[in-house]
């Protein structure tokens, strides 16, 4: 072995391992953080409160639910048909990949399912990674924009029934909405100039990395000129409006299933707070515990008491877990047996 060589290896192995121990301390520290926001909320209520809860559950309630959950599966499954139009998805197999796509971002820490989707695209249809990331992309824009009008249409019909500071929170959904538009306008211009950088690399004819790089830039830039299409958007809007009215359709159902009477519009307000903490750069496995304090910070605001919002947050959260297992699970068996034929 070469001097030079011992140098390289003495290079990367602590940058490998310094990683690793990087990503085991942001996985212990979300880990830490669920389990203590579960420990305080579990402190102001008694847990067999809970369990009451989920056994009362009345089942038409809890199937409407069910099926309004298993319906945003097949909602985001056409959305990612819509966005990876160039390759030919059946509609059936893209669903089972949502439904483990779904199990893998709620059970992983930190959102690290998001990159099961990668994979599984890949596997089941082939898509480069530039295509697969792009469709990902753009459907998490979407998500963000729609949920933020949804909400602010919500809090809007429920504005007499709110306390009066919650205008604040109108202005910080607005914020979030312009956001996401632009940055769904950025990301479109950005295609054109990746394009450039992508053909002047190619066209130097270099090899190893920067090879490697231009062809993924065009991948991306291609896969961004194809959802930038207007006719896409409209498609995948109207696609992401029917995911997210399903997303609170299943908690209005359950919340009546267990016994609370409220509105539609009163559970998207209380619920979208519970949504808006699968960004927290901290949510644990499973999100439990950073789910339940946005649930419940939510239901506060609505007028709820902190016990009985503390205690639907974890009632609601157990029924949709079982769910998205039980879809997960589902799916993962449909690939199998697909990949067997």
């Amino acid at each position: 072995m070469t001097t030079g060589e011992l140098v390289v290896e003495a290079d990367i192995v602590p940058t490998k391992g310094y990683r690793g121990l990087r990503h085991r301390l942001v996985i212990f520290a979300s880990a830490l953080v669920g389990v203590g926001l579960i420990v305080v909320l579990l402190s102001f209520i008694d847990p067999r409160t809970i369990i009451m809860l989920c056994s009362q559950l009345d089942p038409r309630w809890g199937l409407a639910g069910a099926l309004c959950y298993g319906a945003t599966y097949l909602f985001r499954a056409a959305r990612f048909q819509v966005l990876l139009a160039e390759r030919r998805t059946a509609i059936g197999r893209m669903y089972s990949v949502a439904c483990v796509h779904g199990m893998l971002n709620h059970l992983l820490p930190m959102r690290f399912g998001e990159v099961s989707y990668l994979y599984l695209v890949r596997r089941a249809f082939g898509v480069s990674l530039g295509e697969a990331a792009v469709s990902l992309l753009v459907a998490r824009l979407f998500d963000y924009m729609v949920v933020s009008t949804i909400f602010m249409i919500a809090a809007v019909r429920v504005l007499p029934e709110l306390p009066g500071g919650v205008g604040w929170y109108l202005v910080g959904a607005a914020a979030l909405a312009a956001l996401a538009v632009l940055g769904l306008i950025l990301a479109v211009r950005l295609s054109h100039r990746l394009q450039t950088w992508g053909a002047r690399i190619r066209q130097e004819r270099r090899r190893g990395v920067l090879s490697w790089v231009g062809q993924k830039l065009d991948e991306v830039a291609r896969a961004f000129d194809s959802a930038s299409r207007a006719r896409v958007y409209m498609r995948v809007l109207g696609l992401s409006v029917l995911v997210w009215g399903g997303v609170f359709g299943t908690f209005y159902c359950l919340l009546r299933g267990l016994g609370f009477g409220v509105s539609p519009w009163l559970a998207i307000v209380g619920g979208t707070f519970a949504v808006l903490t699968s960004v927290l750069p901290l949510s644990g496995v499973g999100s439990f515990g950073t789910l339940e304090a946005g649930w419940t910070a939510g239901f506060l605001l609505i007028g709820f008491e902190r016990e009985q919002a503390i205690a639907s947050g974890f009632a609601v959260h157990l029924l949709l877990f079982a769910m998205v297992i039980l879809l997960g699970l589902v799916g993962a068996a449909a690939i199998a047996v697909g990949r067997k034929r």
